[in-house]
């Protein structure tokens, strides 16, 4: 894998599917640090892609749309400068949410993101 192929998030890992999301929130688990709450699932049907990833931040935490969508911004531009610190990431469904009440700034939502990943990371390798 080139440098640049480590950074890189395609819209083929999106998660879009209805019933895949309903799937990952009924069945998924989930990891928590700080405001920032991490749900996966292992999904053998995802073979086209290696994961597929969603990021979510709810309206009744964050009332403003353009704040909603700045913190999922800051969760995806983590998210794809640190994908590649996921041992297993293969045929992964996940959902990342912030739970926070204000809107964060990005080192908070990077410290929270890392320290998840490493738990994911020490949970895979058992």
């Amino acid at each position: 894998m080139t440098n640049n192929e480590l950074y890189k998030l395609p819209k083929s890992n999106k998660l879009k599917s209805a019933k895949l999301m309903d799937r990952l929130f009924a069945q998924g688990l989930s990891l928590f640090s700080g405001p920032v709450r991490f749900i996966y699932l292992k999904n053998p049907e995802v073979t086209k892609n290696a994961f597929l990833v969603g990021f979510s931040v709810p309206k009744r935490k964050i009332k403003h749309a353009v704040d909603r969508n700045s913190v999922k911004r800051l969760m995806r531009e983590n998210f794809r400068l640190h994908q590649h610190k996921f041992q297993a990431i293969n045929n992964i469904t996940m959902m990342w949410l912030y739970t926070g009440n204000q809107i964060p700034d990005y080192k908070l939502i990077e410290k929270n993101m890392l320290k998840i990943i490493n738990k994911f990371n020490s949970i895979s390798s058992k």
